[in-house]
């Protein structure tokens, strides 16, 4: 079956963050980071706890809101180190929440290499635990594992075709042919 080329793999949830480049099903690249971006006891960032209304002024929702400008700025700058990378992909999966979409996108925040309307960004269309290499490599292997399925579901589609006219019956002028090119049997007496 035939390689795909490079597929990228961005994933963020939580504050963790895990960016792969795979190629011949080994990751080329690959970074891992994390900031403290969650508010304790209550599971969500801190900015969508700021959209809600009413905004803290704990020292802790400060440091929040600074570690989640730090991480956005973090993966722009190795989205930017990985243009080249993320150029010559031919599938970018990406896995994140609504809310933190616009780091990946580009928006007020500045210039990201992804565009919102790539035909390559498609969704990690399955669940994953925290983002982490391993993680990014398992959501390879299984959507890879989907690629080779379908590869050779469309090759075995088309061999029936052409095993389908290998074994139509002959034309008279095809079977004089084919009997003139063949030796006699043997007879036996």
């Amino acid at each position: 079956l035939l390689r795909p080329g490079p597929w990228v793999f961005l994933m963020l949830r939580g504050g963790h963050f895990a960016g792969a480049v795979f190629r011949d099903g080994k990751p080329v690249v690959h970074k891992c980071f994390h900031r403290y971006v969650i508010r304790a006891k209550r599971g969500t960032i801190q900015s969508s706890r700021d959209k809600s209304g009413n905004k803290p002024k704990s020292m802790g929702a400060q440091l929040r809101r600074h570690n989640e400008a730090m991480l956005a700025e973090d993966i722009r700058g190795l989205m930017q180190d990985w243009s080249a990378h993320i150029g010559a992909a031919d599938l970018i999966f990406l896995q994140t929440s609504t809310v933190t979409r616009a780091v990946f996108f580009g928006s007020k925040l500045g210039e990201t290499p992804l565009d919102r309307h790539d035909h390559r960004v498609r969704g990690i269309p399955f669940e994953t635990r925290r983002p982490t290499l391993e993680e990014a490599s398992k959501a390879f292997a299984r959507l890879f594992a989907v690629y080779q399925q379908d590869r050779a579901a469309v090759q075995s589609a088309a061999q029936p075709a052409a095993s389908a006219k290998a074994r139509e019956p002959l034309s008279d002028d095809e079977d004089a042919e084919v009997a003139a090119a063949s030796p006699p049997p043997d007879e036996d007496p």
